[in-house]
């Protein structure tokens, strides 16, 4: 990483891609994708719970809470906020920053929390947080064999 300044203040370099084999980039782009791509569709929900329009084929009559009441309004903060921590997790996740991993978490966490009740309309969002929280689960399940092997071996990661 490095820094310089512009006419527009200082930016930050960031180089995420030097040194990492073709799949492994491809890989996280597509999973930023899918992941800034998860929390776009949860804006949907947050203009039907807020009664601001009927996005696609979802109606006011087939959701619950019912929009426009207060616990519409705070079902729909919720998935404001799963919305905008898949899309920031979706660009740290491209970028390479680590701190994807916890926003990917509260997000699938809080989606999941605010799918359930519409689960027969929502039954792909749910899918997408089940991988995610999946992956999630299997990088951490690897994390650890691999520091736990070079514990053993007495090498530092």
């Amino acid at each position: 990483m490095t820094e310089h300044a512009t006419p527009m203040g200082t930016v930050l370099d960031v180089e995420p891609t030097v040194g990492q084999p073709i799949g492994r980039r491809m890989l996280r782009m597509g999973g930023g994708v899918v992941l800034v791509g998860h929390g776009l569709v949860h804006l949907m929900g947050v203009a039907l719970l807020w009664h601001l329009a009927e996005p696609g084929e979802l109606h006011y009559a087939d959701v619950h809470p019912a929009p426009g009441t207060l616990p519409g309004l705070l079902v729909g903060f919720t998935w404001l906020v799963a919305a905008l921590a898949f899309v920031l997790a979706g660009g740290l996740l491209v970028t390479s920053r680590a701190e994807w991993r916890r926003l990917a978490l509260v997000a699938s966490v809080l989606s999941g929390a605010v799918l359930v009740p519409s689960a027969s309309m929502a039954a792909a969002g749910l899918v997408v947080d089940a991988v995610v929280l999946a992956g999630l689960t299997i990088g951490v399940v690897k994390a650890r064999r691999s520091s736990t092997s070079m514990a053993r071996r007495g090498t530092q990661p």
